[in-house]
């Protein structure tokens, strides 16, 4: 009887424990995702973060020059792999016709998983976050062509690293 009551009082300390490790993960992820991205934003003056909720987990990507992303993922706050990727068109002449997702209204979500969009148009900075679930926005019909060709982007990464969408 002593030994279960031992056993119950160990997997509660245990699972208390084990989830305010993850919770740290998390918290450190997100810390180093930010400071990441502001790098890449400022050796490329452009970044995208795709962020899921609650995850140890991020994917960071960056469009270098014309034909070339460069992909950032991120798990417990370290570069874990990085992949430049070639495109077919040229990012720099893509102008946002407009940054609303409100096309993206079915997406939305408040459970911490974001989109963040940070890059020059003509001279402006744009620089928003929203908080959409990144699998329902690039699976969702578009009407915006800036962000099309974003989920484009995406989208041929996911054929690469298939952990993508989780």
């Amino acid at each position: 009887m002593h030994l279960k009551k031992v056993l119950v009082k160990a997997s509660i300390f245990l699972f208390f424990f084990s989830c305010n490790t993850a919770n740290h993960k998390v918290i450190k992820n997100e810390k180093r995702t930010i400071k990441i991205s502001n790098e890449i934003f400022m050796k490329n003056k452009n970044v995208f973060v795709l962020s899921y909720s609650f995850a140890n987990f991020s994917y960071i990507f960056s469009y270098q020059d014309e034909e070339t992303i460069e992909w950032y993922k991120i798990i417990n706050g370290k570069i874990s792999n990085f992949k430049q990727i070639h495109k077919e068109g040229n990012f720099f002449d893509n102008k946002p016709d407009s940054l609303f997702l409100s096309d993206y209204w079915e997406c939305e979500t408040y459970d911490h998983s974001y989109l963040t969009l940070k890059f020059y148009s003509e001279d402006i900075l744009i620089n928003d976050i929203f908080p959409i679930d990144p699998s329902c926005f690039v699976k969702s019909e578009s009407r915006n062509e800036f962000l099309k060709n974003i989920k484009v982007d995406i989208e041929n990464y996911k054929r690469i690293d298939n952990s993508l969408y989780h």
